[in-house]
């Protein structure tokens, strides 16, 4: 029983050690997204997952009446110089700033070049 125990621990391990974890604090003066003032200071803060191509996140802000809450994940692979993605992101909102919005998004990356497209569809009607 020793030695499964030991190789569970070992196996538990490199899995641990080949994902990595990330995460971000910060403050804007003046919250734009896109090119649509959100807030005037906003705090924010994330965390983020990876593990080979895999990642996947949450973020947040202050955006006065509530939060916004960013949901993503997303998958790449490569193919020599090329890389590939795709993935989704959902925005949504505490309290009565806005409605859910959510997102396909697909990317393509050769060497220095980059192209990306998203779509998304928004459950709502006002605009703050």
């Amino acid at each position: 029983m020793k030695h499964k125990k030991l190789i569970s621990l070992c196996l538990l391990s490199a899995i641990v050690g080949a994902v990595e974890f990330s995460g971000n604090i910060g403050y804007a003066s003046e919250y734009h997204y896109r090119g649509i003032f959100q807030h005037a200071d906003s705090l924010n803060a994330g965390v983020d997952i990876e593990a080979g191509g895999f990642s996947a996140g949450v973020w947040t802000a202050d955006v006065g009446d509530g939060a916004e809450v960013d949901l993503y994940g997303s998958y790449s692979w490569e193919l020599g110089d090329l890389t590939a993605s795709a993935g989704m992101t959902g925005y949504y909102y505490t309290g009565d700033f806005d409605e859910t919005y959510e997102e396909v998004n697909l990317g393509l990356d050769y060497k220095f070049l980059s192209v990306a497209h998203s779509y998304g569809t928004w459950d709502g009607t006002k605009i703050k």
